[in-house]
């Protein structure tokens, strides 16, 4: 937390499009406009530019370079995108949309860097 009571705080999402992802932007962007800092990761794009345009950084996983993997992306890579930006600046906290599959991504995080999450559970997440 920075000395004025600010949070850093990184938002996860699918990032297709669908209403998690459009909460989850939204979230992100009020978080922006009360003064905190917030990071979105997210496998699709639908959001990127406006996020962008209010400040907010955007990233996305790469996929793999291997053929049996081609075209997927790879949870490896948020956790490398999470590890510099993180490096720089800790979060204070990291918000989740959507369990599946996230779940497993926010969980490693708050295991091997122990920052504390919240998960927000999604349509069919409530149903599974």
């Amino acid at each position: 937390m920075s000395d004025n009571g600010n949070l850093n705080i990184a938002v996860f999402c699918i990032g297709k499009l669908g209403g998690s992802t459009e909460v989850a932007a939204n979230l992100a962007l009020s978080l922006r406009a009360r003064g905190h800092s917030c990071d979105f990761y997210a496998y699709g794009e639908s959001q990127r530019n406006r996020l962008l345009r209010e400040g907010i950084e955007v990233f996305t996983p790469q996929s793999l370079d291997y053929p049996l993997f081609s075209g997927i992306p790879t949870d490896f890579g948020f956790l490398l995108a999470f590890d510099r930006r993180h490096r720089k600046q800790p979060y204070d906290v990291v918000h989740t949309h959507y369990a599946v599959p996230l779940v497993h991504v926010m969980s490693n995080l708050h295991r091997i860097y122990g920052v504390p999450c919240v998960l927000t559970f999604h349509g069919s997440d409530v149903t599974i």
